[in-house]
């Protein structure tokens, strides 16, 4: 989950990436390594399918998702996290 997006009564299943402000509505099922971009929207009930981009408002498909390119931007998320561990600080 992107920061500030937002799932509504919906499904997102295992390894799919919903991006920064989206917004996934009511009913809606994002497929397994699915990605929502960031800022679109997902209408009530759409069924987005596994391995696929979608863009926009309403959210559209645009393309299907090599397993190459999952992978790397899992890495990518791992990588992240892994220097926001080694580089924060408590705030008290």
């Amino acid at each position: 989950m992107g920061h500030s997006a937002i799932v509504h009564d919906a499904t997102v299943a295992e390894r799919a990436l919903v991006g920064m402000n989206a917004v996934v509505l009511d009913g809606a099922h994002v497929g397994e390594g699915a990605v929502v971009a960031a800022g679109s929207v997902v209408t009530e009930g759409t069924e987005i399918p596994a391995s696929t981009l979608v863009t926009g408002t309403p959210a559209e498909p645009k393309t299907e998702l090599e397993d190459a390119h999952l992978e790397a931007t899992a890495d990518r998320y791992v990588d992240l996290s892994t220097e926001h561990a080694e580089t924060s600080e408590r705030l008290d």
